[in-house]
């Protein structure tokens, strides 16, 4: 948010083409992109680029690049991680075919591969934040929103850093307002210790603002913007800014000085929370295991973002595995789920523009002895040199 407006970067209409604009754009002159967005978009698209040559040995993947372009423009993360799918499983040496679709007729598979005598049917689902997240997402924006106008209206800066220990939803719109009004302005950092939450408050990181803007000019409401006007950036915490700045004239997008900014850096560890976080996928694992046939032993692939919180994603996981192994099965003959887990960066590393991990996990399903058939293949990495045993949140 800049001068107090918030205004949407995209007609979320035709989400598809404003992620080709940003892959195009970042690979040439940039002329047109947002960091934060890019750094959300872009390794998805770079991927596939990638996996070209295998991807064109499926059949029936022609068809299914031209659902992501002209099909339903408002949801491309779906056909993106498909594709995903599809090019890990070329990678590991297996025929891959698109099963078309019967819409109306029957339910049926994403993906069936084979080699050799291993055939398997294969789901895909991208997992989007669930109602519950959005909810949650929007009760910490009103809340600092409301000390965003406190802030605005008797003219002083401040960053504050949040724990809260209660659901989100839980506290009033103004709860931050009124336990910091009597603080304003801050001078020093100060710390307000309360049952249901943890509040640290502290200046605007001015010197380093003024230091950098000197000579450089900062993407607005941009992850990097938030480093400056809070002297760091914690990529686990959800962000709120608020900025008043001087645009950059050849470039509007950018802000060659800051004139006034509140942020508010937030994270929410009731356990009520965390589990509510969890237990969007089951729901879809559920739904995604009735796509699946009775004739050949099936996977799921289940795409997610990371919370960016190592305790929740730790939770989520043994959550998921539980679920998973004590997942009462239709007909399938559902054998492995694979959980994809992508923390996305909007890096302020030097020399480095994007960052994302994947942590993959093989959840086995049931009892049985049927072997994984694509035991630790990440979707965006090849199988060696960039990777690691270990998931991000150990």
């Amino acid at each position: 948010m800049e001068d107090g407006l918030d205004a949407k970067l995209f007609d979320p209409r035709d989400a598809v083409a404003w992620y080709i604009l940003q892959a195009e754009t970042y690979a040439t002159d940039r002329r047109f992109w947002t960091p934060d967005e890019a750094a959300r978009t872009v390794p998805y698209i770079k991927r596939i680029g990638q996996l070209y040559d295998l991807l064109a040995r499926v059949d029936g993947v022609e068809e299914r690049v031209a659902r992501f372009v002209s099909g339903d423009a408002t949801q491309p993360e779906g056909t993106l991680y498909e594709l995903l799918v599809a090019g890990a499983w070329s990678g590991r040496g297996y025929a891959v075919r698109f099963v078309p679709e019967q819409r109306g007729v029957t339910r049926t598979p994403d993906l069936e591969v084979a080699r050799g005598r291993s055939r398997w049917a294969v789901e895909a689902k991208r997992m989007m934040p669930s109602a519950y997240q959005k909810r949650e997402m929007q009760a910490g924006q009103a809340i600092a929103a409301r000390l965003h106008d406190l802030s605005e209206a008797i003219g002083h800066s401040v960053v504050v850093d949040v724990i809260y220990h209660r659901q989100l939803t839980d506290y009033p719109k103004d709860f931050l307002a009124d336990q910091v009004r009597e603080f304003l302005p801050v001078h020093a950092l100060r710390v307000i210790e309360r049952e249901d939450a943890a509040i640290l408050m502290r200046p605007v990181a001015w010197p380093i603002c003024r230091r950098v803007l000197a000579s450089d000019c900062v993407f607005i409401g941009s992850t990097r913007m938030m480093e400056l006007v809070s002297g760091g950036h914690n990529h686990d915490l959800s962000h709120s800014l608020r900025a008043r700045c001087r645009r950059e004239p050849d470039r509007p997008s950018y802000a060659d000085h800051i004139y006034y900014a509140s942020l508010v850096n937030w994270a929410c560890v009731s356990p009520v929370a965390l589990n509510a976080r969890a237990r969007h996928f089951k729901k879809k694992l559920i739904d995604a295991e009735g796509q699946l046939p009775d004739d050949l032993p099936g996977v799921i692939h289940m795409g997610m973002e990371s919370s960016g919180r190592p305790e929740s994603d730790l939770r989520r996981h043994f959550h998921n595995r539980w679920e998973a192994a004590d997942l009462v099965r239709g007909k399938s003959r559902l054998r492995w789920v694979y959980g994809n887990y992508f923390k996305t960066e909007a890096t302020t590393r030097p020399n480095e523009s994007l960052a994302m991990e994947e942590t993959v996990a093989s959840y086995k399903v049931g009892q049985h002895r049927t072997r994984d058939p694509l035991a630790g293949k990440l979707l965006l990495s090849d199988d060696e040199g960039t990777t690691r045993w270990g998931a991000y949140w150990d």
